[in-house]
């Protein structure tokens, strides 16, 4: 079985993660700490230093949503449906598989309807529609990296034309896969880069 470097919480997460000073955050406390001090007082080995303490706040971040995630509600509710919980590992591990709705109800030993419904109301979207937005989230994933053609990321998702693949990636991204190729990952500046940036600013 596949499996890909994209993340599942990915399409899960909000688009902001607040996490309050007095919120108890025991280590992250003093990694943020940490950090603080490496930016404020850059040295050799700093970019290194202040990107794993950044990766170290951000998965207590992830961590701490889960933590508080209602088991209700949302993606806390599917996780801890064992059910859904079955269909939507078998959707993150293999995105190139073609799941259909009675692929994934079989998987979560539900009736088509059944599981439709569980699905719908509990994550906000359709099983086919979720499905949809994760294989193009990983075909994303690809055409950034620079390393997979459009065409090859049709066929690796087992679409029959490239055309079909491009209406349905644009449908959920907002843009062409041939853009999002062309574009590349973003260029992330340093921190020290900033820094550096701000004094030259400042003559």
């Amino acid at each position: 079985m596949l499996t890909y470097r994209e993340s599942p919480l990915r399409v899960a997460l909000p688009d902001l993660l607040h996490t309050p000073r007095d919120a108890g955050l025991g280590w992250q406390a003093g990694a943020a700490g940490l950090l603080c001090q490496e930016a404020r007082t850059p040295g050799p080995g700093s970019e290194a230093v202040l990107t794993h303490l950044a990766g170290l706040l951000a998965i207590g971040a992830v961590r701490q949503w889960l933590a508080e995630a209602d088991p209700d509600q949302g993606f806390g509710r599917a996780l801890h449906t064992p059910e859904l919980r079955r269909a939507l590992d078998a959707i993150h591990a293999d995105p190139t598989t073609p799941w259909t709705l009675a692929d994934l109800a079989r998987t979560a030993g539900m009736s088509r309807s059944s599981f439709s419904k569980a699905f719908t109301d509990t994550i906000g979207a359709s099983p086919m529609r979720y499905t949809t937005r994760w294989r193009m989230s990983v075909a994303r994933e690809w055409l950034v990296d620079g390393t997979t053609t459009v065409d090859e990321a049709a066929d690796r998702l087992g679409y029959r034309s490239r055309a079909a693949f491009s209406r349905a990636y644009k449908a959920s991204t907002g843009e062409s896969p041939g853009h999002t190729r062309r574009r590349g990952r973003p260029v992330v500046r340093t921190l020290n880069q900033h820094i550096t940036a701000d004094r030259s600013a400042q003559g």
